[in-house]
């Protein structure tokens, strides 16, 4: 694990990321890499606002990767199973699914938050026509979450500097 990655334990519905970011040393004008998988939709949407503000307010240069999850309507018929399987289950044991964005609403965000998108991929397009394509067991990727690719300043910028990058 190379030194300079850190894990923070955080609750971002209550506590200021800012301020631990700042207590733990982060130099708020290098570049910075944050990876936020699995988190948004365990969130109130007020939480990853917060978030977002904060990632934005980086030094340019700086990248985010979230993942989000996909609203009714949006995701496919096997996203959607797995939500109605799944999300009780996640709600009664204390980490219900709170927040579920549209892709256009998440431009919208960071657009907002200063943050311009590099690329945003569902998995289906990620990875269901090269490493998938061919299983023989009934597992399958759904269009159940995305990823969205940002960073801070120029989305012409940051695709340039990313291995294999061109401007969208």
């Amino acid at each position: 694990m190379p030194e300079n990655v850190r894990f923070l334990p955080i609750d971002l519905g209550s506590e200021p990321l800012d301020a631990l970011l700042r207590d733990i040393g982060l130099s708020f004008s290098r570049p910075v890499f944050v990876s936020w998988l699995g988190v948004t939709f365990y969130l109130t949407r007020a939480a990853v606002e917060e978030v977002l503000r904060v990632v934005g307010a980086l030094a340019p240069g700086s990248e985010i990767v979230l993942e989000y999850m996909l609203p009714d309507g949006v995701r496919d018929a096997d996203g959607q199973a797995y939500v109605e399987a799944v999300a009780p289950m996640a709600a009664q044991q204390g980490e219900p699914w709170l927040t579920f964005l549209h892709p256009e609403e998440v431009h919208a965000l960071l657009a907002r938050h200063g943050l311009a998108m590099v690329e945003d991929v569902g998995p289906v397009e990620a990875l269901g026509s090269r490493l998938w394509a061919n299983r023989q067991d009934a597992l399958r990727v759904t269009g159940l979450s995305r990823l969205a690719y940002a960073a801070v300043g120029s989305a012409t910028t940051a695709s340039a500097d990313r291995p294999g990058g061109q401007p969208e």
